[in-house]
């Protein structure tokens, strides 16, 4: 709570050494660069728009407060206004790679991937290690599933950053989803040991684990990805299946009734729990037989 506190009276301190240089000079481009920021970094993004349209006013052509204005509008959902002014960068600036990126971003929140991928090979283009694009990229051509593309896009990730942790699994779920499961857990895992407690891998690695009959320890796998994020159905659902698989039935039982618990319109779940619960029933019924 310190913390936060001396970083707010450092902001008003900066605010208020800013807003005294805009009094004596109402055109100082840089005070109005640094105050967009400021507002920027504490939340107040009308304000922010407005510094930067203030500097566009004088200056149309500036490049950076466009970009910048761009990133503000990006940040509060605007982007129809976002994507306009990402596009004056370009033109003015046709080397911009963030710019290129950014317009990808905004192409991919509209599902318009072919543009997307257009504008993130563009941004590779000027820089061929800019990593955020190759992952950007990757999640254009994930979305149309063409998953070969996707896996080299985060290949390309990893050679640019062998600790991105993120990328092993986007790598390992494209191989999951051409059926390659065996080569996908070989990511999923080099992801947890990167990051031990990073739970997606986990789930995704129970999940080859289920396709390659390796019950046990797909089972390992999923109480992991519980372990570290308790609140997930479907966890508890593959859990489920599992025991289920393994002729543990009160565990499957109980597994299925957390996802159902959960989401009690989670229909997969409630037909395998039906399922279960006839099992277990059976089996009570057979040892009252003896």
């Amino acid at each position: 709570m310190g913390t936060i506190n001396k970083l707010t009276e450092r902001y008003q301190e900066a605010l208020n050494t800013i807003l005294f240089a805009i009094k004596i000079d109402p055109h100082y481009k840089e005070a109005l660069y640094n105050l967009g920021d400021v507002y920027k970094k504490q939340g107040d993004y009308e304000k922010a728009i407005a510094c930067f349209n203030n500097i566009l006013s004088g200056d149309s052509g500036d490049k950076d407060a466009h970009f910048f204005l761009g990133i503000v509008l990006y940040t509060t959902g605007k982007y129809d206004l976002a994507l306009k002014s990402f596009l004056k960068v370009v033109e003015l600036d046709s080397r911009h790679k963030k710019a290129y990126y950014n317009i990808g971003n905004i192409y991919n929140k509209q599902l318009k991937y072919d543009k997307a991928i257009s504008n993130f090979l563009q941004s590779i283009a000027i820089d061929s290690k800019y990593k955020k694009s190759h992952f950007n990229l990757g999640t254009a051509y994930f979305k149309q599933n063409i998953f070969d593309k996707a896996a080299e896009c985060y290949a390309k990730v990893i050679e640019i950053d062998p600790n991105d942790k993120e990328a092993y699994v986007d790598l390992g779920n494209c191989l999951y989803k051409i059926k390659k499961y065996e080569e996908a857990k070989k990511y999923f895992i080099m992801a947890i040991e990167i990051d031990n407690n990073f739970k997606k891998p986990y789930y995704y690695l129970g999940m080859c684990y289920y396709k390659l009959k390796l019950f046990d320890k797909g089972i390992i796998a999923f109480k992991k990805a519980i372990e570290l994020d308790p609140n997930q159905k479907k966890y508890y659902y593959n859990l489920g299946i599992l025991y289920d698989e393994i002729g543990e039935i009160d565990n499957a039982v109980k597994c299925l009734k957390k996802a159902v618990d959960f989401d009690n319109f989670y229909e997969d779940a409630k037909k395998r729990l039906e399922s279960c619960l006839r099992k277990q029933n059976n089996k009570n019924n057979q040892f009252d037989n003896y």
